[in-house]
């Protein structure tokens, strides 16, 4: 849907495998990037180079819309080392409270890999020192 409909919405819900298909085609700078006039430029899309012609690329409605609150189940998963396509497009929208929910606690937290996960998921909230 288009990002005017979204909006409308109190409480949009969306899954981890659609943030997944959709974050190949990146985010709003990406897409700003592929827009200029030169056809067959070689834009970096995400972690991917891709030579466009004359293919419309828009990136997804979800990034286009200044959320109040973005909530994120399995929330323990956004502080992992090795991000996903998932967690990086969850942190490409924009949203004035980010919230993490998880009934699972972040392993080892005394462990230097623990604060690993505490870091990253403080990244991931955008935490103002971060």
């Amino acid at each position: 849907p288009e990002p005017k409909f979204l909006a409308m919405f109190i409480i949009v819900l969306t899954t981890s495998q659609r943030m997944t298909l959709e974050w190949k085609n990146g985010n709003v700078q990406d897409e700003l990037r592929c827009s200029t006039n030169n056809p067959r430029k070689s834009v970096l899309l995400g972690n991917f180079r891709s030579f466009h012609d004359e293919v419309s690329f828009e990136a997804c409605p979800l990034l286009k819309v200044y959320w109040l609150r973005l909530i994120v189940d399995e929330g323990h998963s956004m502080g992992k080392r090795s991000q996903n396509n998932s967690i990086q497009f969850a942190s490409w929208i924009t949203a004035q409270r980010r919230w993490a929910m998880t009934g699972t606690p972040t392993p080892q937290t005394a462990s230097q890999n623990g604060l690993r996960n505490i870091l990253g998921l403080l990244k991931f909230l955008q935490h103002d020192y971060f």
